[in-house]
């Protein structure tokens, strides 16, 4: 699995890779437009990513804008909908405004921050990415 986090703060950004990493490849972006630009550049290689994590709030470009510049590229390239990669916002805001422009910018899931390993699961699996049960005896050891 291909997974890029796109978070501008290098602390969170650190914890996050460490949460994901053993779920496959983890690359990271400092903001919307590093992200933007590190997915389209892996798609152009054939080395597109099954997951992103899209912090909303970020210099310069922001994560809602990002994403809409994602999906315009993939539809660009002719990428139905159930081709397009699944972004999971995540935020420290916890209100409707920023849940709804979340879900118009098609995003498969909003998380608020602090994440745990448990929203990490949920996303996971929601994905398809992994089965419950590849992960049963690691949620007993945590």
């Amino acid at each position: 699995m291909r997974i890029l986090i796109v978070e501008d703060d290098p602390t969170t950004q650190k914890l996050y890779e460490a949460f994901m990493i053993e779920f496959g490849e983890v690359t990271t972006a400092n903001d919307g437009k590093e992200g933007y630009n590190t997915y389209c550049d892996a798609y152009e290689k054939g080395e597109g990513f099954d997951l992103i994590f899209m912090d909303i709030m970020m210099p310069e470009v922001d994560g809602l804008s990002a994403v809409s510049a994602i999906r315009d590229y993939e539809i660009e390239k002719g990428l139905s909908a159930e081709e397009r990669v699944p972004v999971i916002m995540i935020s420290a805001m916890d209100d409707t405004q920023s849940l709804y422009q979340a879900e118009k910018a098609e995003v498969l899931d909003y998380i608020v921050k602090p994440i745990t390993r448990k929203d990490l699961l949920k996303c996971f699996y929601k994905c398809g990415l992994i089965e419950p049960e590849e992960d049963s005896d690691k949620q007993q050891q945590v």
